[in-house]
């Protein structure tokens, strides 16, 4: 299944592939959970959390996602909206944990904002990237899991000039 870039409401499950195309997705009050199997993909992508989405992977769940880089859009010839920004957590409501559990594995490029939010990696998860720059309330490693990251070849300088810039408004 692809979806379209747009705002989304309502409980989301992946439980086979679900593929993003290139664009800006809000998720509001929309738990996302990727279930045993279940892969959410997509290249040049930003989603904002609004309200009560939150995120949880289980046990062979995976995530293959990139933010959209500087310059302009390949499937629109516009400039970028937010580039470099993979997922951004809005800082209204309460605090939210994102959780990765079991045996995953997946791969994430830009920046991961969820300040004021917790990430919990759990199990075998395992994340690796060319390029991500994680900024949470807390982040939790255990087990066995594994959290590869780096960002200068990529995005360079724009990883910490667009989180000091980016601001989210309804």
């Amino acid at each position: 299944i692809t979806l379209l870039p747009g705002c989304y409401t309502g409980e989301v499950k992946i439980h086979g592939k679900l593929k993003l195309s290139p664009g800006l997705y809000f998720f509001k009050d929309a738990p996302i959970t990727i279930n045993a199997g279940g892969n959410l993909s997509g290249e040049g992508v930003t989603i904002i959390f609004k309200g009560t989405t939150d995120l949880t992977m289980n046990g062979n769940g995976s995530i293959n996602l990139s933010a959209p880089l500087p310059g302009a859009s390949p499937a629109t010839g516009q400039t970028q909206v937010f580039p470099g920004v993979l997922i951004w957590g809005d800082k209204t409501g309460s605090t939210r944990t994102m959780q990765f559990n079991g045996t995953s594995s997946s791969s994430l490029t830009g920046i991961i904002n969820f300040d004021k939010d917790d990430i919990v990696f759990s199990g075998n998860t395992g994340f690796q990237s060319d390029c991500v720059r994680l900024a949470a309330r807390t982040v939790e490693l255990t087990a066995n899991s594994k959290f590869v990251a780096g960002c200068e070849a990529v995005l360079g300088p724009l990883a910490t000039q667009v989180a000091q810039k980016l601001k989210i408004i309804e």
